[in-house]
């Protein structure tokens, strides 16, 4: 009993620490310096402010947090209507690695590179192979739990 109460106790911990903290999230595969730059701050925080950190942890840039607006101009909520808030850095262009920081949390570490579309064609490529070789040894298990098998070709 007393171990299932302790249980019970870290599980409502980690939930509660989790619900507690912010997610700053910005482009997982990275950004080209001449592209649209957006970070999203999803947390209801007074966090208005974001400042861009080099590998070297200085500040290279500073830019606003605003609530997102639809085409027309109109403030809306972010995905399940939760509470967010929007910045633009897209006049900020300079190749290498960073992170963005707000009082609400940091950003994973990002990439803005010439190259980094790269990759993903790469790895585009290499998918629609897989799907075009279903049933070779290179890569035969991809819709092998489909019921009734799916055929692609």
């Amino acid at each position: 009993m007393k171990k299932t109460i302790v249980a019970i106790l870290m599980v409502l911990l980690c939930a509660f620490a989790y619900s507690a903290s912010a997610q700053v999230a910005v482009s997982g595969m990275g950004f080209h310096p001449a592209s649209p730059k957006l970070v999203i701050v999803y947390d209801d925080s007074n966090a208005n402010t974001f400042d861009i950190i080099n590998g070297q942890g200085n500040v290279v840039y500073s830019g606003t947090l605003n609530a997102p607006r639809d085409s027309g101009g109109n403030t809306v909520s972010c995905q399940g209507g939760q509470q967010c808030k929007v910045g633009d850095f897209s006049g900020f262009g300079t190749t290498g690695s960073y992170y963005i920081r707000t009082s609400a949390g940091n950003s994973p570490t990002f990439t803005i590179s010439n190259s980094v579309f790269s990759d993903a064609a790469n790895n585009a490529m290499e998918f629609f192979q897989a799907a075009l070789q279903q049933n070779s040894a290179y890569h035969r298990d991809l819709h092998k739990a489909q019921n009734p098998p799916f055929k692609m070709m």
